[in-house]
């Protein structure tokens, strides 16, 4: 019989054959339809993501603000957006025109061109004269949609809204809360976007179970990972990425990379590559030496049967806090099993050991926008092409023993005799911190795993370890 991951990446498959076309531009365009008319009290003003430095003269490498880059599709910085509900033209742009002496400091520069071309703009201005502009726009509007900013753009627009309110009424409005609202359901473009990312993920966590082994350092194998997102057209990371091994895989957000690989670590990869401003989030646990020991698989098998328990919970009209409290209960079942909690009912205990919510939405952010709950206080419900994730995990560190006592202390809870209780356990599955983390679509009849493709199951991770690499030579 097929594996349950290896049913999934196949349908994965053949239902992206079958994907109803749909590109960018038809896309963009979509977005800006659905959000005008909840803005058409006035102009939407919003204004691109500016590059920072990193020190000295060298910037940071540039990413565009999402909520600009989800309406537009503009990539660049120096640009501003307008929204005109009702105008002829009613998507504007505002960027700088192209430029020799740019072109061969930094390369060709999309230009007033771009963003008509590429980005479907209806009128694309120089920015030099995006002023004298707005002063009109603001002159004839009683309500403005803008959201100010620290950088010199914003800056200059805030101060033209001010000196349009000394002389009469004028209201602004955030336009990021309905812009969050549609950015929660993805539409084809964006799901066939998403996918790629995953795609290319997942491939790294594959390359990384192929080539990883004891005496290499966290770097070596994060560097194998982000070498297959450059070779597969992820040009960077959607968030920095996180290689722990042995006690650092027991670190949630541990970043530093520096330490060697040990016999009998697990290594823990939390990763995601972002194409085309989409990112992926998938998270693999691997023995370093290719064979999980009996007690790093005890763990191991919880987690696992966590996430897979979430996954049978999910279909529309079912909120992630639902998902997230069945993960929890089969966590909370193995704890105590395990004997690191006393009590499965109580969520302090739980908390010692898995001390986040296992689920977020993912999209153009890795924790993207969009709340838990909705404009009236209740959980908000599952729709079909919203995408989240699903990580649940349990971590045994240096530091879980004194965690345990501060949630005993707060829970009014005996300390010492629960600490007494745990210790043993809570020694014998020292370093060892699995997460399984997996991203999944919401579809009319439940749910696909767009990161199937990532081996799961013990068997899987094993048979994995047990290739040779395919994208990087080990010596």
């Amino acid at each position: 019989m097929k594996s349950r991951s290896l049913m999934f990446s196949l349908l994965i498959l053949s239902m992206a054959a079958t994907l109803p076309a749909m590109d960018k531009l038809e896309s963009l365009k979509t977005r800006r339809q659905k959000l005008m008319p909840q803005l058409a009290s006035g102009p939407t003003i919003m204004v691109s993501g500016q590059s920072y430095l990193r020190n000295g003269d060298t910037a940071y490498p540039y990413r565009q603000n999402s909520n600009f880059l989800y309406l537009t599709g503009f990539s660049h910085s120096n640009a501003v957006c307008l929204l005109l509900p009702g105008n002829a033209a009613p998507f504007q742009m505002f960027v700088n025109p192209k430029n020799p002496q740019a072109t061969i400091w930094v390369g060709e520069q999309p230009g007033l061109e771009g963003a008509t071309d590429d980005c479907g703009a209806d009128a694309a201005f120089p920015l030099s004269g995006l002023s004298r502009h707005l002063k009109k726009i603001i002159a004839e509007a009683d309500t403005i949609y803008f959201s100010t900013g620290n950088d010199p753009i914003s800056k200059r627009i805030q101060r033209l809204i001010d000196r349009a309110k000394k002389k009469r009424d004028l209201t602004i409005l955030d336009p990021r809360p309905a812009i969050h609202a549609l950015r929660l359901l993805k539409d084809d473009y964006e799901i066939s976007l998403i996918q790629k990312a995953i795609d290319i993920t997942c491939e790294s966590q594959a390359e990384a179970m192929r080539m990883a082994r004891p005496g290499m350092t966290e770097n070596e194998i994060q560097a194998a990972i982000e070498y297959v997102y450059k070779k597969q057209g992820a040009l960077a990371h959607g968030f920095p990425s996180i290689v722990g091994s042995g006690p650092n895989s027991t670190v949630l957000h541990y970043e530093d990379g520096t330490r060697t690989v040990e016999d009998g670590d697990l290594v823990l990869m939390d990763i995601g590559a972002e194409y085309e401003g989409y990112s992926a989030d998938v998270t693999r646990t691997m023995p370093a030496n290719g064979r999980f020991t009996d007690d790093q698989r005890a763990i191991y098998e919880i987690v696992l049967a966590s996430a897979d328990a979430a996954f049978d919970s999910v279909k529309p009209g079912v909120g992630l806090l639902d998902i997230h409290k069945t993960s929890a209960k089969v966590i909370a079942q193995g704890l105590k099993r395990m004997g690191l909690i006393t009590d499965e009912a109580a969520a302090w205990q739980i908390n010692i050991f898995m001390m986040y919510n296992s689920n977020h939405w993912l999209g153009l952010d890795v924790h993207d926008v969009g709340g838990r709950r909705n404009t009236q206080g209740e959980p908000m419900p599952l729709e079909p092409g919203m995408v989240f994730t699903v990580e649940p995990g349990i971590y045994v560190g240096k530091a879980t023993l004194e965690l345990a006592r501060q949630r005993a202390r707060r829970a009014g809870a005996d300390v010492e005799a629960f600490i007494q209780v745990i210790e043993p356990a809570v020694k014998r599955y020292m370093n060892i911190g699995v997460r399984i983390e997996d991203d999944l679509l919401v579809t009319a009849e439940g749910y696909r795993n767009l990161s199937a493709a990532a081996p799961r199951t013990v068997a899987e991770v094993e048979a994995m370890m047990a290739r040779s690499t395919k994208h990087v030579i080990v010596k």
